[in-house]
């Protein structure tokens, strides 16, 4: 999860990631975001694929991952096979867990970190 606020929203956009993250483990997403995410991902996939760069980053970073080496046709068909319930079931598995804080910019004393990073 990426958030850019200014310092003084920080406590405000905690609590939108919290609600948001408590929101996503109870309940799932509903269909029409998983379909906004596919159309999102199919898009960035075409683009990814109209340039030789892209094209071997992509290649390079599944060998190195030790990852599967699949076509753009085969990636869109296992995009295809996401389900809501499969992603609820990640969500809350990866969601649940302890969280990472990184944060660029001024803090101090009274940044309320401990809230997300305890």
């Amino acid at each position: 999860i990426y958030v850019g606020t200014q310092p003084g929203h920080l406590d405000e956009v905690i609590g939108l990631v919290e609600t948001t993250i408590d929101d996503v483990i109870a309940d799932g997403i509903s269909a029409a975001e998983l379909e906004r995410t596919k159309g999102a991902v199919r898009g960035s996939l075409a683009l990814a694929m109209e340039d030789a760069n892209s094209r071997m980053t992509r290649l390079g970073r599944q060998l190195v991952t030790g990852s599967e080496l699949l076509s753009t046709g085969e990636r869109i068909e296992r995009l295809e096979a996401v389900t809501t319930d499969q992603v609820r079931a990640v969500a809350s598995d990866v969601l649940s867990s302890p969280k990472l804080v990184a944060v660029v910019g001024p803090i101090d004393d009274r940044t309320p970190l401990e809230r997300i990073a305890g």
